[in-house]
């Protein structure tokens, strides 16, 4: 069975939200569906792990049910991920073809696998990112209210109306993007073979001249209805030329889909109900045939500035979201770890085995890491701290970082803090040096490390240069430098990358 790829997206950030947390849209997205196993569940819970989301994937038996978490997303026999939510003795289903189905706990048993992927629940919700989010249409609704109820019936009329056709118009222009949206598939969702809105929103038949859809005119069209009417006012002979356009489109929309196309789109109809609701508020309307010359060119002008406007927007929209796809391939493309063992297996090899140097994490690791930093380097700190969290996240038998400074000539600073955490290292061990290490790569002011940490800092300054020296017999010449089990760190990947080689690195 097929299902909606996006799907998996929409319900993984559906019960992120019901757990309290609220991740970037985009970020989730790109994540998850860059992950080249999407849409499998390895793919969820390595975008978890990425977000920092403490996950666990577990087969559970099945009469365990009632033991479960009261959210969760579940894997059904026929491989479709779930969102489930129980409620006492009965299951709440969203499925990957984004049904809600009401089952029982029998029924729920007979369709699991038996496989779970749950998150730690927040203790309370971040109102500032939960307002954030909810900020721009608050902005929008607030003064819509005020002006609504400033004005007539028949006007309050026509904006409602319009809105609604405008809010069918961008369902149907996103599902032209390619974009997949969790209202429309309600709507488009049907066991009837002859519902489809895709194949009629981009079918090239159901476009005027090739080039202008029906999304396009409608967007349009109901735009210039809202701003008219809330910057003018109402003319019943500018809606009635206006309105009389759209019969030709509407007869022309259902025509394709009846007989060229042969399927149908709900919210094509939907648009074209709205449509005839604003023919009948039109004959409802005072019949007042007299020209407005003033009247019409404040609209005439409303309705260019639209069309101009929306041409240019479109063209922004999809060079914005063919590039989101681009980076979602490139991303995919990037994370492919038999690409990335390949690269890394060509880049140069270096034997780190005549350098002495300060290592921390496993003595006898499956990941060996070699980072060449200096003190004073930009780019090293956040280097730095993708090397810290390999450490801070890792099993003590599986990764091993080591440090091995190059210190440019007559910088004294990075002398002055490269020998001072080697004094810390062999004086005090790992800890105390790696909380060093933290603690300038956090604050780097000089003042304040010589304040905390500079004792004797003479002492190990020669073992800094014998590193450096290091580094200068074998063509180091920048910093940072990750050097991954004896091999470079290939070009053309960031640091950070490597969380998702891990696993694949460790087997």
């Amino acid at each position: 069975m097929l299902f909606d790829q996006d799907a998996v997206y929409v319900l993984m950030f559906r019960y992120l939200r019901s757990n309290n947390y609220f991740i970037s849209k985009k970020k989730l997205r790109l994540q998850l569906l860059s992950h080249p196993e999407y849409p499998s569940l390895k793919a969820v819970t390595d975008t978890l792990d990425n977000f920092k989301i403490r996950n666990i994937a577990a087969f559970i038996p099945i009469e365990s049910v009632k033991a479960l978490p009261d959210t969760f997303l579940a894997v059904l026999k026929n491989g479709e991920i779930s969102l489930v939510n129980r409620k006492k003795e009965k299951i709440l289903l969203r499925t990957q073809l984004l049904k809600t189905l009401t089952l029982s706990l029998d029924e729920f048993q007979n369709q699991w696998s038996g496989t779970i992927v749950a998150v730690e629940k927040t203790k309370a919700k971040n109102s500032l990112k939960f307002l954030l989010n909810y900020l721009p249409l608050l902005i929008l609704i607030i003064p819509l209210i005020i002006f609504l109820t400033s004005i007539n019936i028949n006007s309050f009329l026509w904006i409602v109306l319009s809105i609604v056709g405008w809010v069918f118009s961008f369902l149907i222009i996103r599902k032209g993007f390619g974009l997949f949206d969790d209202f429309s598939q309600k709507i488009c969702d049907s066991r009837k073979t002859n519902i489809d809105c895709n194949s009629v929103i981009n079918s090239k038949s159901s476009k005027l001249f090739g080039l202008i859809s029906l999304g396009d005119l409608c967007l349009v069209f109901f735009s210039v209805s809202f701003l008219t009417l809330s910057l003018i006012g109402f003319n019943y002979l500018f809606y009635l030329v206006v309105l009389s356009f759209s019969l030709p489109v509407i007869f022309y929309s259902i025509y394709e889909q009846a007989f060229v196309i042969k399927k149908w789109c709900l919210l094509c109809l939907s648009i074209s109900t709205v449509i005839l609701a604003m023919w009948l508020a039109l004959f409802l309307s005072n019949v007042v045939l007299k020209i407005d010359f003033i009247y019409w060119r404040k609209a005439l002008f409303i309705s260019l500035a639209l069309v101009v406007s929306w041409f240019y927007a479109k063209l922004f929209l999809k060079r914005y979201f063919d590039l989101l796809r681009k980076e979602s391939k490139y991303l995919k493309f990037k994370r492919n770890f038999r690409l990335f063992r390949i690269a890394l297996s060509s880049s140069k090899f270096i034997n780190t085995d005549s350098v002495s140097k300060i290592g921390y994490g496993s003595s006898n690791p499956k990941i060996l890491i070699d980072a060449v930093i200096s003190p004073t380097c930009y780019f090293c700190k956040d280097s730095f701290k993708v090397y810290a969290r390999l450490l801070d996240n890792a099993n003590n038998d599986q990764i091993q970082v080591n440090f091995i400074f190059n210190v440019f000539k007559n910088d004294k600073v990075a002398m002055i803090i490269s020998s001072q955490i080697l004094n810390l290292y062999y004086t005090e061990g790992q800890i105390k040096s790696m909380e060093a290490l933290k603690y300038w790569f956090n604050s780097q002011d000089i003042n304040e490390w010589k304040l905390k940490y500079e004792y004797e800092t003479t002492r190990y300054v020669e073992h800094v240069e014998k590193q450096t020296q290091w580094c200068d017999s074998n063509s180091i010449n920048q910093v940072p430098l990750t050097i991954l089990n004896n091999n470079c760190y290939p070009s053309g990947y960031e640091t950070e990358d490597i969380f998702y080689f891990i696993e694949g690195l460790k087997s």
